[in-house]
């Protein structure tokens, strides 16, 4: 399994990056971070360019970071390391096994690098219709199958069901999705398997409405596969509203 955090950049043009490599201090340097609480977390913080693979580009993100545990009196530190992408001009930025605080101070560093702003890039919020079109995308263009649905206050004549939870293979076939949807005020998650994605292997994944994810199988994704993910998250939520600029 592998975790992921989907972020949103603007619509703005990208400072050109001139180094390889870049420290956590130049966003704890700048103006306006001072209640980045995130920022007290990370020691040594390094953003890395690694590698391009058009569109995207791979960076590392590497950090000691304190770990509050329950047990513990004091914060415990622990080295992590994980990979970010990012989308030349476009919309979607990635982190992958980062955890969440840190991923946010990686993705913080990202944004002042490339639009002198630490703010720019921001967690995707997924509506109701961005789920339906989802839905609609993978099942009728890539024939996958529903494998989890969640959604919050599902009304009807008969009541309210404050949380709504199924997992299983080809939910679509057991239940009116749109229905669901229609009724519902949020959808907290979906799930989906694609039994062949872009001709090649089974790929199941979840993403939920604060845009974080598991891609399930294949345990292992490829670069082309990861890659491939975030296109059609890309085509499905911003391909109506995001242009490029180049």
């Amino acid at each position: 399994m592998k975790n992921f955090i989907i972020y949103v950049q603007p619509q703005k043009k990208e400072l050109e990056l001139m180094e390889k490599e870049y420290s956590v201090d130049e966003l704890k340097n700048f103006p306006g971070t001072s209640q980045f609480e995130e920022l007290e977390l990370v020691r040594n913080g390094r953003l890395k360019i690694i590698k391009e693979i058009e569109p995207h580009r791979i960076f590392q993100f590497s950090c000691e970071f304190l770990i509050k545990l329950v047990a513990a009196t004091k914060p415990v530190s622990a080295q992590l390391s994980f990979e970010l992408w990012q989308r030349k001009h476009g919309p979607i930025v990635a982190t992958f096994e980062g955890r969440r605080k840190a991923s946010k101070v990686a993705v913080a560093l990202l944004s002042l690098l490339l639009y002198a702003d630490p703010f720019a890039i921001n967690p995707i919020k997924l509506a109701v219709s961005d789920f339906r079109n989802l839905k609609t995308n993978i099942l009728l263009k890539h024939s996958g199958t529903l494998s989890q649905i969640f959604l919050r206050n599902v009304r009807s004549q008969k009541g309210k069901i404050n949380r709504f939870l199924m997992t299983g293979s080809g939910l679509e076939q057991f239940l009116n999705v749109d229905e669901l949807l229609d009724s519902a005020s949020s959808v907290s998650g979906m799930g989906f398997a694609i039994p062949s994605f872009r001709g090649e292997r089974r790929f199941s994944f979840r993403i939920k409405d604060w845009g974080g994810g598991q891609i399930y199988s294949p345990a292992n994704p490829l670069v082309h596969e990861v890659s491939s993910l975030l296109e059609l998250l890309e085509e499905v939520f911003f391909s109506n509203m995001y242009k490029t600029t180049t």
